[in-house]
């Protein structure tokens, strides 16, 4: 499990209680970056023209230790799919921790570790409804399939490699 330096959503919960103009569309040219050749992006404007507005934002969206999905639910961003199918999911694992009376912060510190382009942030099912049964935050990873069905795989000589692997 990771960490994450990320400093939440106060300074954007804080600009969004006052007089706020919506730029989240920035986040639909950032997700199209992630995970590809031009994954650095520059955020440049002239003094004075919002750059900590936006990194505030970015923050809060990307943030992994809070939920910010209420303070983009009216903005641009909520119309986007990729958006919605994030905290679609993370509403109903948040559903079920209240239902069975769990932590969610921390099913989401435990459970919340895939993050895939054109889906975004994703929980593992199985870890999540194994941790509410239990009543106990594991890894239940080694659970989810049985090694020995892959020694078989393993051991096999696929162009020699077993055999050079042996010298």
């Amino acid at each position: 499990m990771g960490m994450y330096l990320n400093p939440g959503n106060s300074g954007f919960t804080r600009i969004r209680n006052d007089i706020y103009v919506d730029k989240s569309g920035l986040i639909s040219l950032i997700n199209e970056t992630i995970e590809t050749p031009r994954f650095l992006t520059c955020v440049s404007r002239p003094r004075r023209f919002g750059k900590s507005f936006a990194a505030k934002m970015l923050c809060a969206y990307y943030d992994k230790t809070c939920d910010s999905s209420a303070l983009f639910d009216d903005l641009v961003i909520a119309q986007d799919e990729k958006f919605n199918r994030t905290y679609r999911q993370q509403t109903e694992v948040k559903k079920l921790c209240e239902e069975y009376h769990c932590d969610f912060e921390k099913m989401k510190r435990w459970y919340d570790g895939y993050w895939f382009r054109d889906t975004g942030s994703v929980y593992n099912p199985n870890s999540v409804m194994e941790a509410i049964r239990n009543d106990d935050f594991d890894s239940y990873w080694t659970q989810t399939s049985a090694a020995g069905s892959l020694m078989g795989y393993i051991s096999m000589d696929f162009d020699g490699l077993s055999v050079s692997e042996q010298r």
